[in-house]
């Protein structure tokens, strides 16, 4: 992970003691201050949560673009330290985001692994059994849009288990077409397109054998996914952290 940082010219300490001097742009400062943690965590996930940094990154940029509409009149007399703070928030929205997309890859990588059998699945598959299950009538609630690891934990939330039955029946409503690149199936056979059924039959044993692949057992050995759960773990957590 890298551990990205503000350039020091935005923590100049004659630039922030100009702004703290202008009671107007406290809030900066006390973003700034919030953000510092943030990156002494190494942008931990709960931490970012807990603190609410974008909500108040967004709040402080509002509050900067009304502040010289309402002070036009003033505008040039402070324009440094509008564009000061405004350099600010935009280094910290950039930072945020870089961080956060490049845990979210490492994490599916890693889930890819060491994961679980819904782990695997692809994001844009997720993404079709979100609208495949709001679709029916039996479905014990909606789940909402999100990223994959929210739709999943939405799933779970609602004891709906991901696994090769669940797929089976989510593979019998939809085009199978989609999903065999994924699943490393072959449209055609001796130069004949493949039947849809036949596609799905296909797809049905590669959800199985993934799933019988993902079994863990006790006993350590050289394949990566036979190490104790105990070991697994401490592997994640080098490796998201």
């Amino acid at each position: 992970m890298v551990n990205i940082v503000l350039q020091e010219d935005y923590y100049d300490d004659e630039l922030v003691e100009k702004i703290m001097n202008i009671g107007t742009f406290k809030q900066t400062i006390d973003c700034v201050n919030l953000f510092k943690e943030v990156q002494k965590k190494n942008y931990n996930v709960d931490y970012i949560r807990k603190s609410k940094i974008n909500e108040k990154i967004l709040e402080l940029d509002d509050y900067i673009t009304n502040l010289s509409k309402i002070y036009y009149w003033r505008y040039y007399e402070y324009v440094n330290d509008i564009y000061a703070s405004k350099s600010i928030i935009y280094n910290m929205k950039l930072r945020l985001r870089i961080n956060s997309e490049t845990k979210v890859k490492t994490k599916r990588k890693t889930d890819n692994i060491f994961g679980k059998f819904e782990h695997t699945l692809s994001p844009s598959m997720v993404q079709h059994m979100r609208i495949w299950w709001n679709k029916l009538e039996n479905r014990k609630s909606v789940i909402k849009p999100g990223k994959k690891e929210y739709i999943l934990s939405q799933f779970k939330s609602n004891r709906v288990k991901i696994d090769p039955k669940f797929c089976s029946l989510f593979i019998e409503d939809v085009y199978p077409i989609r999903y065999i690149r994924e699943w490393g199936i072959s449209s055609h056979l001796n130069g004949k397109r493949r039947t849809n059924k036949i596609l799905r039959e296909l797809l049905k044993k590669e959800f199985y054998s993934r799933d019988r692949n993902y079994l863990r057992i006790c006993i350590c050995g050289p394949n990566l996914r036979r190490l104790p759960l105990s070991i697994e773990n401490k592997i994640k957590e080098y490796l998201y952290y």
